[in-house]
């Protein structure tokens, strides 16, 4: 799937999560790899976490938030993030149109910049 190729993997990628593919296939391998070296159980948790309690409230969430989603994700739908950002107080939402999943990889610094600023 990572490795390029004919894997399907183009029908679930918005165009801008096709065009930074490129630069993030050899990235992926490797942290898909190393991730699942030991089992699922860990990715298995993260998808138990879409379907049952966090645990807590995020209306009590204190401390700053910043939640970047790209308008154009076809892997976990804007709709989830304008939840979220109605629920957390005082959270620094953007909502990127020109942007997918996989291609808020190269917003990096710009998360950075903003955490180096909190």
């Amino acid at each position: 799937m990572l490795g390029g190729g004919e894997s399907g993997l183009d029908t679930l990628l918005s165009p801008p999560d096709q065009a930074i593919m490129p630069r993030l296939q050899g990235f992926l391998g490797r942290t898909f790899a190393e991730a699942l070296a030991d089992g699922v159980d860990g990715w298995l948790d993260d998808d138990i976490a879409f379907v049952s309690p966090w645990g807590f409230d995020l209306t009590a969430i204190r401390v700053p938030v910043l939640l970047v989603h790209g308008v154009q994700d076809v892997f976990v739908p804007v709709e989830h993030a304008r939840w979220l950002a109605a629920r957390i107080p005082g959270v620094d939402a953007r909502f990127l149109d020109d942007e997918g999943h996989l291609s808020l990889y190269a917003r990096i610094p710009e998360v950075h910049e903003w955490l180096l600023a909190q």
